[in-house]
């Protein structure tokens, strides 16, 4: 399960930064296809296998949805935060993140 916890961090690091490094960087921004194209195989190959951990974990694809879902909410905040200045602490992300947590928690422990 951790290796799973780990390849979906990773993928999700590196899909933020496709959909949003244009929005603060400038090479980005100029070579948006290119990005495209490159990250499409490591995002892929990390998400399949992270799909499957979490699957093997549950036994179940709704489980491994539920926990891919709950982790997207647990990285993209701080990665918003520290790359586009966006506020973590509103009370709609606060919620969010919460539920997140509480989805996780009913899926490893339920």
């Amino acid at each position: 399960m951790l290796i799973g916890i780990i390849f979906f961090v990773l993928g999700s690091i590196i899909s933020f930064f496709v959909l949003n490094g244009h929005r603060f960087n400038n090479l980005a921004k100029d070579n948006t296809l290119l990005i495209l194209i490159l990250s499409g195989i490591p995002i892929n190959v990390l998400f399949y296998y992270a799909w499957n951990k979490f699957f093997d974990a549950t036994s179940s694809a709704w489980g491994a949805r539920f926990i891919n879902f709950s982790m997207s909410y647990l990285t993209f905040p701080i990665l918003a935060y520290i790359f586009l200045n966006e506020n973590p602490f509103t009370l709609k992300v606060i919620l969010s993140v919460f539920l997140s947590i509480l989805i996780m928690y009913i899926q490893f422990k339920l």
